[in-house]
């Protein structure tokens, strides 16, 4: 004598039933995330890819290095220490400009680099020349 309870057919139905809903509603919602990831990411893309390719908000190279000179002077820089506009330069290939800028601070100053998008939103505090990057590790042995 056993201490099972012996299950009947519909027991098995019921369960049988419960993982196909079950699979049917995890099907659902992973067709469901995946539509919604296309329509977030493919907007999102879109919206970046115009932005970049022919945008109309291009800076004149004035406006750019004053731009990169307020975010420094009021975002990145301590009190005392001046930031002051050398150059722009217009990158044409990479849609960039080139500021480069002066800062000063207890009598010395350093002239630094940076590069800042022609739309004016994103600043670069500098850049890493892959080439000369490459030659300056192989002198020095460490390729």
């Amino acid at each position: 004598m056993s201490s099972e309870v012996p299950k009947n057919s519909k027991d098995k139905g019921l369960q049988t039933f419960t993982i196909g809903f079950l699979a049917i509603g995890v099907i659902i919602g992973m067709i469901m995330g995946i539509a919604a990831g296309i329509f977030v990411f493919s907007d999102r893309s879109l919206s970046t890819s115009s932005s970049c390719a022919g945008s109309t908000d291009v800076l004149s190279p004035e406006a750019a290095g004053a731009r990169a000179i307020e975010f420094l002077t009021n975002y990145a820089v301590s009190p005392g220490i001046t930031v002051s506009l050398l150059n722009v330069t217009d990158l044409e290939t990479a849609s960039l400009y080139q500021v480069t800028v002066n800062i000063s601070m207890q009598g010395t100053s350093e002239p630094q680099e940076l590069y800042i998008t022609k739309d004016g939103e994103v600043l670069f505090p500098g850049a890493i020349n892959i080439d000369e990057f490459k030659e300056m590790a192989a002198t020095q042995g460490l390729t």
